[in-house]
């Protein structure tokens, strides 16, 4: 490799990205604040162990399943059906054809 191919920038020598699929983001993460009964997101940022950017940004964007699962466990000491209920089951059910 010469010294000028390492001054490139990736699309130019030809380099592609691929951009991941987003994952779904089902879980509201102030229905955990209001089952902690927690009155500001900065005391449930320090129990969780994050910026209380980052918990802003949960509020605006939603929790992913293995997220919303970790905060109820950890954080709560709670089943995340206790905070999310029936939705939290519903996320694993497929719909399904009609026998014929």
């Amino acid at each position: 490799m010469t010294p000028s191919t390492l001054l490139r920038p990736a699309h130019a020598t030809g380099a592609v990205r691929r951009r991941r699929t987003p994952r779904p983001r089902p879980f509201d993460v102030r229905d955990l604040l209001a089952h902690g009964r927690y009155e500001s997101v900065s005391a449930f940022a320090r129990d969780a162990g994050v910026d209380r950017r980052t918990v802003h940004r949960w509020i605006a964007t939603g929790l992913d399943p293995d997220t919303a699962d970790r905060l109820a466990v950890h954080v709560l000491g709670c089943h995340p059906f206790e905070v999310f209920g029936r939705a939290w089951f519903d996320l694993d059910e497929e719909p399904t054809l009609p026998a014929a």
